[in-house]
This record gives C-alpha cells, sequence and structure tokens, in this order.
C-alpha cells in the first residue's frame, strides 16, 4: 500500500531498500544506481542537507527526486489530454443556421 494524501499531513514514507524494491516502490534509477552516481548524488544534496549523506540517503533522494518529476510529467499528460478535449469540443462545426447564412 502506497503513501496516504491527507489535507495537512504529509505522507508517510515507507523506508528500506530491498523491501520496498520486492513490492516495486523503488524507481529503476534508484535500484540501478551506480556508486559514482550515489557518490555524485552526495556531493550536490549534503550541503544543502546540512549533515553527511549516507549512500542509502542518495538513493532514497534519487527515489524521490524520480517520483517528483514522474508525478510533474503524469498531471502535464492529464492537462495536455484535457485541453485537447477542450479544443475540439469548442472547434465543433457550427451549423449553417447558427452562423447567420439564409439558404
Amino acid at each position: 500500500m502506497g503513501a496516504k494524501r491527507t489535507r495537512g499531513k504529509r505522507p508517510r514514507i515507507r523506508k528500506g531498500g530491498s523491501e520496498a524494491l520486492r513490492h516495486g516502490s523503488t524507481s529503476y534509477f534508484a535500484a540501478k544506481s551506480t556508486p559514482e552516481f550515489l557518490d555524485e548524488t552526495i556531493a550536490f544534496w549534503g550541503p544543502k542537507y546540512g549533515r553527511e549523506l549516507t549512500r542509502e540517503d542518495a538513493r532514497q533522494i534519487i527515489e524521490n527526486m524520480t517520483g517528483f518529476f514522474k508525478l510533474l510529467h503524469e498531471w502535464d499528460e492529464e492537462d495536455r489530454r484535457a485541453q485537447k478535449q477542450a479544443d475540439v469540443a469548442n472547434a465543433a462545426p457550427v451549423s449553417s443556421t447558427e452562423s447567420g447564412a439564409s439558404g
């Protein structure tokens, strides 16, 4: 079961790399990250966190960032589909009686 969203509360985050991977919640990128990529993640995010990060911290950051951008992409796709449907609905042909043409 995934994180449950409730107004005003942060979602519960599942911990534990191997268990999360078995249940399919870990992103491909977090699961397949090279030690070098994890080290780059630590180097980038460590100063922002203000503490020394572990490779597990880095893996979770990668997973969270991947999930964040995946969600943004899904929302964008939904918006584009809705806009396309609205455009099609607004572009419906006008009958000759509605356009003021005489016949």
